[in-house]
């Protein structure tokens, strides 16, 4: 999924490059050593590269971190690779005697970046640089707030009632406009997002849903991801939430939890997939 967070941007004169699990090292030596600026990648993929190393030590360099509440214990996302950057930057460090522990911030420029992260995650992320690299991270807080975004609930007596309003919903607001909006419909289990994708497609008597979910082999999410990103192709897609966290799709105008999230701060994530670009944009559960 890094494609669709550069998607349209890696072909400016080659500034930003996309580093997937399909990179070598000789690849990513290659992008440090041209006029790369900025390289997308997995923490998992860059850090276990081992010339990356020598790349770095002579350069002045910035680290983002995105969804950095997986640096959290407490987070059900929590992801062991993240506990590992603090070792590599000091190895960074190590690896040029010149650089003083105190000159590392200078050196070194880290800024993480998470929208969902509860007071004691933001305070364990702050102690995690603090604690290992004497780094400590300013705060800045926006708002949650989204004007754009109305949000609405419906209320079933059974399951027969839930498709007949999600069909009409589809068919009023999506398929039969002539513009290019699209409909992410989230649901909790990846047989459900083949299930229900295949019921709109019966219901439509054409093509006009895909499915996706985190099982799929890496080839059809690419596949899955093109199509729908571009604005006159696909414009409904079925999902586990494997789907939001690179989605960055400025005509979302319907987003459909069909199945109530795991949590609220997954909801938030989710929800927020419609209206990037600002406009008016709905989301139902």
């Amino acid at each position: 999924q890094l494609q669709d967070a550069v998607m349209g941007l890696e072909h400016k004169d080659g500034l930003i490059k996309v580093m997937d699990d399909k990179c070598t090292s000789q690849d990513l030596a290659s992008a440090l050593n041209s006029n790369t600026k900025i390289i997308v990648t997995t923490i998992h993929k860059f850090m276990y590269i081992k010339d990356i190393v020598e790349n770095l030590r002579e350069k002045k360099f910035a680290i983002i971190i995105d969804e950095a509440h997986c640096f959290s214990k407490w987070w059900h996302d929590f992801r062991p690779d993240y506990l590992f950057i603090w070792d590599f930057i000091k190895t960074l460090g190590e690896k040029n005697h010149s650089i003083k522990d105190e000159d590392w911030n200078y050196r070194v420029k880290i800024s993480c970046f998470t929208a969902t992260a509860k007071e004691e995650v933001t305070a364990e992320i702050k102690w995690y640089f603090n604690d290992n690299l004497w780094i400590g991270l300013k705060e800045y807080v926006s708002t949650v707030k989204r004007d754009n975004l109305h949000y609405s609930v419906y209320k079933f007596e059974n399951k027969s009632e839930k498709k007949e309003r999600l069909i009409s919903i589809l068919k009023d607001k999506i398929i039969t406009k002539d513009d290019s909006q699209s409909c992410i419909i989230f649901v909790r289990t990846r047989r459900r997002t083949k299930e229900l994708c295949e019921f709109i497609n019966q219901e439509f008597d054409s093509e006009v849903a895909l499915f996706y979910h985190g099982n799929l082999d890496i080839d059809k999410k690419r596949r899955i991801q093109n199509e729908f990103m571009k604005k006159w192709w696909k414009k409904i897609i079925v999902a586990t939430n494997a789907f939001w966290m690179w989605i960055d799709k400025d005509n979302v105008r319907f987003v459909i939890h069909y199945e109530i999230p795991e949590s609220l701060e997954n909801y938030i994530q989710e929800a927020w997939r419609a209206g990037r670009d600002w406009w008016i944009s709905q989301c139902i559960i």
